[in-house]
């Protein structure tokens, strides 16, 4: 009888342990999509930063239509970053995740300068991301939700 204890008590330690362990990983892993972001967005690299949406992403900006998929997220980024030069600063302020999906609630800081001179506008904005797991195990935004906290400065 105290072999069977030990043994269900070892199993239920591993068994809290791992969820645990995974889930940090996978809050690592979110952290590290939305670092990967501000790198493509303040390096210009469009292909860097498409290549972190689903296929099917969606992306709904303040006071415009939501766009529907890579192609179009391409698009509207192009015409972003051909115009600008960014800077864009994530934080991360909470993560939930369930099964192959995780809401990722951030603030995020973007200041762009036009290309062809002028001043810099810095916006200071939130969103929420739905992400999905990938069959890799990696994430990619299925879904960004932002929003402004007031009115960009110059």
């Amino acid at each position: 009888m105290r072999l069977l204890w030990l043994s269900l008590l070892a199993t239920a330690a591993w068994a809290a342990e791992e969820p645990v362990s995974s889930q940090e990983a996978d809050q690592a892993a979110l952290r590290e999509l939305a670092r990967q972001g501000d790198e493509a967005m303040t390096s210009g690299d469009l292909d860097g930063l498409v290549a972190l949406y689903t296929d099917n992403a969606v992306e709904m900006g303040q006071n415009r239509p939501a766009i529907y998929g890579n192609d179009a997220i391409r698009a509207l980024e192009a015409k972003f970053l051909d115009a600008n030069n960014a800077e864009l600063r994530t934080t991360v302020d909470d993560i939930q995740i369930s099964g192959d999906l995780a809401v990722v609630r951030a603030g995020f800081t973007v200041s762009s300068t036009p290309k062809s001179g002028g001043n810099t506008t810095t916006l200071v904005a939130k969103s929420l991301r739905i992400c999905h797991r990938q069959a890799d195990g990696s994430w990619k935004i299925g879904v960004l939700m932002w929003n402004m906290d007031s009115v960009p400065t110059r």
